[in-house]
């Protein structure tokens, strides 16, 4: 048996749904999603539980990551890092689940995406209370 390091691309592969669109307006609505919901955070979060990956593949032939890990149990809060293409340096990042459940509702107006059976891929974000 071998053994080999795990990509993105097996994770989506085998344990994601995948939303993908071409068209000009859908893009323009999910940068703005993504524009509106995340901030950089200098303190950052050093280690994340992968949920939700978008990739944002630009005219010059990069690719932009932004990588978000499930809602934290105490609060609504979402860590997460980008990748701008130019280098292997990620920017950390924090949003809520507002941004998880708009990025849902963005996805679930795309046809035929690829969902593996067993995964429910547009159901709600967790929502957690708190006793503050």
């Amino acid at each position: 048996m071998t053994r080999k390091q795990i990509t993105e691309q097996d994770m989506l592969k085998d344990n994601g749904c995948s939303f993908s669109t071409s068209n000009p307006q859908r893009i323009s609505e999910l940068v703005e999603i993504l524009r509106t919901h995340t901030a950089e955070d200098p303190e950052g979060v050093k280690k994340i539980s992968l949920r939700n990956m978008v990739y944002l593949d630009l005219t010059d032939g990069s690719r932009v990551k932004f990588f978000f890990g499930q809602p934290e149990s105490k609060g609504n809060n979402v860590f997460g890092t980008m990748n701008t293409g130019k280098s292997d340096s990620y920017v950390a990042l924090r949003t809520n689940t507002t941004l998880v459940n708009e990025l849902r509702d963005w996805a679930s107006e795309l046809t035929a995406p690829r969902i593996p059976p067993h995964l429910a891929c547009l159901t709600e974000a967790p929502v957690y209370e708190t006793n503050n």
